[in-house]
């Protein structure tokens, strides 16, 4: 919770988002695809873990 207000704060301070503070004004299609594959293979593997094992 304090991560996302501190990150609303630099926004609104600066007027630019935290991945252009960083430097990263254009979107990477790639490194974001694989982001996401890799945080939902998580999930669902904890999805799939949890039901197991209530079971």
């Amino acid at each position: 919770m304090l991560g996302f207000v501190g990150v609303v704060s630099v926004e609104v301070a600066t007027g630019k988002g935290v991945l252009e503070n960083a430097g990263l004004v254009t979107p990477l299609p790639t490194p974001a695809l694989v982001l996401t594959t890799v945080v939902g293979v998580i999930t669902a593997f904890g999805i799939f873990t949890s039901v197991n094992s209530e079971s």
